[in-house]
């Protein structure tokens, strides 16, 4: 069951990046055409605070706010490293949304497709996984299908 979810989650995160991208083209074309500047920063901007928001309430409701906040506090070391990778993460978004804004969703879901490829691979290297055929067949597959795109 695990490989499921496993597998499920994957869909709906390709679902979700096949309708985003296109969606953000779509709100700098109508921008634009009102003569309105859209750059990646609006697009981060809204995105996070949606985000954010519904992250927030559910986090809320689901009472998952002070389990967090008592993991913190028996660990303050984790704090550190959350402050940490929201840093890292803060960069990677900006390098994502501006190369969204510049050259559209398809270059952004081609660099993020190589991107996730490249560390699975790190991984079977680095931590001695293996891959089943039919994954090598799906690795050659992205790399040949990028060029083509």
């Amino acid at each position: 069951t695990k490989t499921l979810i496993g597998l499920f989650v994957v869909l709906c995160a390709l679902l979700c990046d096949g309708i985003y991208g296109p969606y953000q083209n779509k709100i700098k074309s109508r921008a634009e055409a009102k003569g309105h500047k859209v750059t990646g920063y609006h697009n981060m901007f809204n995105m996070n605070i949606w985000q954010g928001s519904f992250a927030l309430v559910y986090a809320f409701f689901t009472w998952e706010l002070p389990a967090v906040y008592g993991f913190i506090g028996r660990h303050p070391e984790v704090g550190i490293k959350l402050v940490k990778i929201g840093i890292a993460m803060c960069f990677g978004q900006i390098f994502i949304f501006q190369m969204q804004a510049k050259f559209g969703a398809l270059t952004v879901t081609k660099t993020t497709t190589i991107r996730k490829l490249i560390t699975v691979m790190l991984s079977v290297v680095c931590f001695g996984h293996g891959f089943m055929p039919l994954q090598w067949v799906g690795v050659a597959l992205v790399f040949v299908s990028e060029p083509a795109g």
